[in-house]
């Protein structure tokens, strides 16, 4: 599948505008339905300078399958990292971005601050995810992760219950493997009693295109999310993008189940339970086939539950639910609608919402 240079500089130029806050006139969002291939074709420049604000103008796009000349340019919300995560969000920034105020506390997480030692009698839930589970281009107080923290927090208290803190670790425009390594760095030592992973169907094939810029510099041949299925695929150091792009693309799926089994499996090793949820993009929906082989792959991979909400923004104008015109991250109305079904969905299961290890999630 090969780009355009047009579409390209097309793309990049749409991506720059809304960074800076701008709208394309006119532009509207797509309502159709879309499988895979398509979702790959028209979100790889997207999610791939997603937070390049930093990009010289007029620097040149990267060919389909070559490594940048330029490594990403982390503009004011992120910092370079000589580790397969390639960046991290800078910590204790408070700043105005994409018109959204944007605030991290002293580990680089989009979150309030929270005690080292996890209070008594409060449930701890991590949530892992993308730039829509950080609340992309929305004030800090209106991404769904706050706010289903808030209501479970104040509706467990309210009936005597246990405090509920919801941390976020998602981290906009990391790979599913490049957010679980910068979990691990600093999830486990806050101690959650839960944790949830954020899925889009985009989870599909970024982790492979990754790896071709990853690989070449050394980096990923020992990650346990991508070694098993690196060996499979028979890739080897000393290869170029282009050659990894040719061994790494027929094992997408294979690539994304070695990752999902890396997290599920530390988690039982922490006596964490997984849970898995499907969250779509604003106007971007999914073939029921290919979601359901994402949500069988999940299964398959052992999260002890999966939550599909690919149904969220069914039937809703989609111009009214995403940040802007041509952007199809959640506003407002969406994040609250996101939250209302994921408040729904935790508090159907009361033994997801309990501390300690002996917790157990029985599959969906």
């Amino acid at each position: 599948m090969v780009l355009s240079p047009s579409y390209i500089r097309d793309f990049a130029l749409t991506t720059a505008a809304l960074a800076l806050g701008f709208s394309p006139a006119g532009a509207v969002l797509r309502d159709d339905r879309l499988n895979l291939a398509d979702v790959e074709t028209r979100e790889r420049g997207y999610y791939e300078t997603l937070i390049d604000a930093g990009r010289s103008p007029g620097a040149p796009a990267e060919p389909h399958g070559e490594a940048p000349r330029d490594p990403f340019q982390y503009g004011e919300l992120a910092f370079a990292v000589d580790d397969l995560r390639e960046y991290a969000l800078k910590p204790n920034l408070r700043t105005t971005h994409l018109g959204a105020t944007w605030t991290t506390n002293a580990l680089g997480m989009r979150d309030r601050a929270y005690a080292a030692v996890k209070p008594v009698g409060t449930v701890r839930i991590a949530l892992v995810g993308d730039s829509i589970g950080s609340g992309w281009g929305v004030d800090d107080s209106q991404g769904f992760e706050e706010l289903t923290e808030q209501t479970l927090d104040s509706r467990s208290k309210a009936a005597g219950g246990q405090g509920v803190e919801v941390l976020n670790f998602s981290v906009p425009g990391h790979a599913p493997g490049q957010r679980w390594e910068d979990f691990r760095r600093v999830g486990w030592s806050l101690s959650p009693d839960l944790l949830i992973y954020e899925a889009t169907p985009a989870d599909l094939s970024w982790d492979e295109r990754r790896l071709r810029a990853l690989l070449p510099r050394g980096l990923g041949w020992d990650a346990p999310q991508y070694r098993d299925a690196l060996t499979s695929a028979g890739a080897t150091p000393g290869g170029d993008a282009k050659s990894y792009a040719r061994l790494l693309k027929p094992n997408r799926w294979q690539i994304l189940e070695n990752v999902y089994r890396t997290m599920v499996n530390e988690c039982r090793a922490h006596g964490v339970p997984t849970v898995w949820i499907l969250i779509p993009r604003v106007g971007r929906d999914v073939e029921d086939a290919e979601r359901d082989k994402l949500i069988g792959l999940a299964r398959r991979a052992g999260f002890a539950a999966t939550v599909d909400l690919s149904d969220v923004f069914e039937g809703l104008d989609p111009n009214d639910l995403a940040i802007a015109p041509d952007d199809f991250h959640p506003n407002t109305k969406g994040h609250a609608r996101l939250a209302g079904r994921l408040e729904s969905a935790l508090t159907a299961h009361p033994e997801w919402l309990r501390t300690g290890a002996e917790t157990e999630v029985r599959s969906r």
